[in-house]
């Protein structure tokens, strides 16, 4: 009776760590899907802003001189040498208000990113920098707003919600590049040949 109780402890003890391995595995592999999915919206998202256009009663062909003669007065090589700065917010959170948009199959999806309670840290270093962008971590002035005086845009995400077999995510993307000038997306994305790919990006609010 005794090494039947031990048979039954022991199986219980092998089945409770084999459960923990299992799940410290699946934390692992979300968070590497999270790293990927950050990374990604960075090589997409990271750009420098597009020239106004031309002032009104300017013509284009005097417009182009003007901007032929400041291009012409920069240091070429020295300009080729600056990077984006791109500032991420490390931690990903739940959303502050509800997601309100019907995108037919995602809908589930979407209500499991309303759904979402927890707050998820991402570490700078596991995030790739596509070329010519720097990728650094928040930095705020004294009332605590973003400092857009030494950055090129910042970027904050949500916590993301995944489908049960990791294969389709969704999260709000926010984009600024000034104190009035940013906007927020709902993405979708799905995992394509082990490749996150953005399949949906539609916007929700713009300042």
């Amino acid at each position: 009776m005794k090494s039947f109780c031990k048979l039954i402890l022991c199986s219980f003890l092998i089945g409770y760590v084999l459960m923990g391995v299992s799940g410290c595995q699946g934390n692992l592999n979300q968070n590497k899907d999270v790293s990927k999915i950050v990374s990604l919206l960075i090589d997409k998202k990271a750009f420098p802003s597009p020239p106004p256009p031309p002032p009104p009663g300017l013509s284009d062909s005097l417009f182009q001189v003007k901007s032929d003669s400041i291009m012409n007065s920069i240091d070429m090589d020295k300009w080729k040498n600056q990077k984006l700065i791109v500032v991420v917010d490390t931690l990903l959170e739940p959303l502050s208000s509800r997601v309100n948009v019907s995108l037919e199959q995602y809908d589930e999806l979407i209500e499991n990113l309303n759904m979402l309670l927890q707050t998820q840290s991402i570490n700078i270093g596991d995030i790739l920098e596509p070329r010519g962008v720097e990728i650094r971590s928040v930095s705020t002035d004294l009332d605590g707003r973003v400092d857009y005086r030494s950055i090129d845009m910042y970027l904050s995400i949500s916590n993301i919600a995944f489908n049960k077999n990791k294969t389709s995510a969704a999260l709000v993307y926010g984009e600024s590049r000034g104190r009035l000038n940013g906007y927020a997306s709902i993405v979708i994305l799905k995992k394509i040949k082990g490749q996150w790919v953005i399949v949906v990006s539609k916007m929700l609010e713009i300042s």
